[in-house]
């Protein structure tokens, strides 16, 4: 296998979201802002699986209150998507 700049990119890319979502772990970072970063990334790398749920929690945490969704109670799944993330890509 040849070695591209896409390949090279989306090494970067993982590495950066799996240092946000070691950050989120640590008590380094804000969880809900962790998890906007980690959606950002997500979409830099067109929705990998590794990462999607991170768009989706993203989007979940901000104007959903009406649903009973806050950013607050969001917090634990995105804490649980963290830890699968370090484990599934370290």
């Amino acid at each position: 296998m040849y070695c591209t700049m896409d390949n090279v990119n989306n090494n970067l890319s993982f590495e950066e979201a799996i240092q946000i979502a070691k950050a989120i772990l640590n008590g380094e970072m804000d969880p809900n802002k962790g998890c906007t970063k980690l959606s950002e990334v997500n979409e830099k790398l067109d929705w990998p699986d590794d990462l999607s749920i991170f768009g989706l929690l993203a989007h979940e945490q901000y104007n959903h209150e009406h649903l009973g969704i806050t950013a607050e109670n969001c917090v634990p799944n995105i804490i649980e998507e963290c830890k699968k993330l370090v484990e599934n890509l370290q």
